[in-house]
């Protein structure tokens, strides 16, 4: 990842990083080759990405992971506490675009600079942390204008990390935003199953579902719907014109989807 965002910000004409020194120039190049050639290079939009990269091109990530998010976790433990400013970043689309992408070019190169320039990894850390923030409010701010929206919601396994939650929260607030974040579940993937049944349930209820039930399920729903009490029901069939939709991607940015709902 660390090498995708450096390409998208430099093209060709990569820089030296001393962490890529560790890799070997031929590693390198066999990866640019097959960026080149979209072989088993998919693109995706995931913050957490690049947080993955961020934590190499600092020289925090380690060569090979041991667990899950461990590049992230070692950046949010890095981030110094006091330091001031932030990177650069440019929020593309206008306002009667459904989509934005948030370009972090300038930030990269930003950080690139300071790694040269012997900037240590914790004011570094301190930095991004805050520019992502911002980047956050930003859209936040865009939708605002949009479709008037006024509270946020901050879902997502990137926002397990709090020194960016805190950072991002406190901005929201002084823009005049409601800020909502899970309490009761996590918010990392694992509760997209809690979002996917709650909508599963309500569509059930409003009866937007074909829905096949075995005799005594049918029974049993009947009798709960009557009662109030809720239900769990499983459906079978798909909803009505249900389709498929493409996820939109974005090599070395990401994506944000504003939607009037």
């Amino acid at each position: 990842m660390a090498l995708s965002y450096s390409r998208n910000a430099y093209g060709e004409n990569l820089p030296t990083l001393k962490a890529m020194r560790k890799i070997g120039s031929k590693k390198v190049e066999g990866v640019l080759e097959m960026m080149r050639h979209n072989i088993n290079t998919p693109l995706t939009s995931s913050c957490g990405r690049l947080f993955d990269a961020i934590s190499f091109i600092v020289g925090i990530s380690p060569m090979e992971m041991e667990f899950e998010a461990e590049a992230p976790m070692r950046l949010e433990a890095a981030a110094a506490e006091g330091t001031r400013g932030r990177y650069g970043f440019e929020i593309l689309g206008g306002l009667s675009q459904k989509s934005l992408i948030i370009s972090f070019k300038k930030m990269i190169k930003s950080i690139v600079k300071d790694v040269e320039q012997g900037t240590p990894a914790p004011h570094i850390s301190a930095k991004f942390h805050r520019t992502l923030a911002h980047a956050i409010a930003g859209v936040a701010e865009r939708a605002r204008q949009r479709a008037g929206t006024k509270t946020v919601a901050l879902t997502g396994g990137v926002f397990l990390n709090r020194r960016l939650v805190q950072e991002t929260y406190s901005i929201l607030e002084k823009k005049g935003f409601t800020v909502l974040r899970p309490i009761q579940y996590s918010p990392n993937d694992e509760s997209i199953s809690v979002g996917q049944i709650a909508y599963a349930l309500k569509s059930l209820h409003r009866g937007l579902f074909d829905v096949e039930l075995d005799p005594a399920d049918k029974r049993k729903y009947q009798v709960e719907q009557n009662s109030g009490e809720k239900s769990d029901q499983p459906y079978r069939n798909k909803p009505k014109n249900a389709a498929e939709k493409p996820i939109k991607q974005a090599s070395d940015q990401t994506a944000v989807k504003l939607s009037q709902e």
